[in-house]
């Protein structure tokens, strides 16, 4: 927090001697293509949320620095981005150290500097942000791995193990977390994990071994060290039920499901994207009505 507060701070023109003292450091940096008169840009529209970069007195704001665990994440425009990086390394020298590589090695990891591209087109926590459409979508990477996932639940197979539907789910519902409309084609495949869930409980319960965890596993939780103890047999149940090898056919309603997700993602014309609007607090601009009967 320290950082982003500092690093906004120096953002600002008055300080415009950090692009002199940090020169070799923005040296390293690579700019994508300066955009062409044919580049469409889709513009932002304030609102009393997003007011905009420009304040009251018609001047441009610092740019705001956001920190996910060691990654500073900037967003500007590109004759303000050396601007802003500057500001941003000086911040974590002021709160880390100045790089001295005879005492100790430098705060900041160069080989972001090295390998990372400014650019309107930017993969960050495994999400493609690209800020001319204004929209968020997946690096095709992801897309040609959830294609080779797919692929393995082919038409000739018959069966599936519980591990190998959930990490599946799982899988969709990271693409789900941009695409919404995914969440509603993949019923069947949900309604499978529950029954092989019973299942596998129903085989874990009548198992000899795993007695002793069932019994734990309803102790009363008035005694703290009972509490640790419960919870820990809950572990060992869970673990064994999603571990069991047992197998389970694929019926015909998930196997038509597989048969349309394997076309989605093998396909262009399904956009598995979404507008930064409709991820972000914003103000509405509808009117939903609801017809109330006694």
């Amino acid at each position: 927090m320290a950082r982003e507060c500092i690093a906004q701070h120096f953002s600002s023109s008055k300080f415009k001697h950090l692009l002199l003292k940090h020169k070799t450091l923005l040296s390293l940096i690579k700019f994508s293509p300066i955009p062409t008169k044919k580049t469409t840009f889709i513009p932002a529209t304030p609102d009393t949320i997003n007011k905009g970069v420009i304040d009251q007195a018609g001047h441009i704001k610092n740019t705001p620095h956001n920190t996910f665990v060691d990654d500073n994440c900037i967003a500007d425009i590109r004759c303000r981005i050396p601007q802003s990086m500057a500001a941003s390394a000086e911040a974590h020298f002021l709160l880390l150290g100045y790089p001295d590589i005879a005492k100790r090695r430098s705060p900041l990891s160069m080989e972001k500097y090295y390998h990372a591209k400014c650019s309107f087109s930017k993969q960050q926590l495994r999400y493609l942000i690209n800020t001319r459409t204004m929209s968020i979508s997946f690096p095709p990477d992801k897309i040609l791995k959830m294609q080779n996932i797919l692929h393995q639940w082919h038409q000739q197979r018959k069966t599936y193990t519980i591990r190998q539907a959930a990490e599946l789910a799982g899988h969709l519902e990271f693409f789900a977390s941009m695409a919404t409309w995914l969440r509603f084609l993949t019923y069947s495949l949900k309604h499978s994990i529950l029954l092989a869930l019973r299942t596998n409980s129903k085989k874990i319960s009548s198992t000899k071994s795993m007695q002793h965890w069932i019994r734990d596993s309803i102790l009363s939780d008035l005694d703290p060290h009972i509490t640790t103890r419960k919870y820990f047999a809950f572990s060992k149940i869970m673990k064994a039920t999603w571990n069991l090898k047992t197998k389970f056919f694929i019926t015909t309603s998930l196997r038509n499901e597989l048969k349309y997700l394997h076309t989605i993602f093998t396909s262009t014309k399904y956009k598995l994207s979404s507008p930064i609007s409709h991820i972000i607090p914003r103000d509405p601009d509808y009117i939903a009505y609801a017809l109330c009967t006694d």
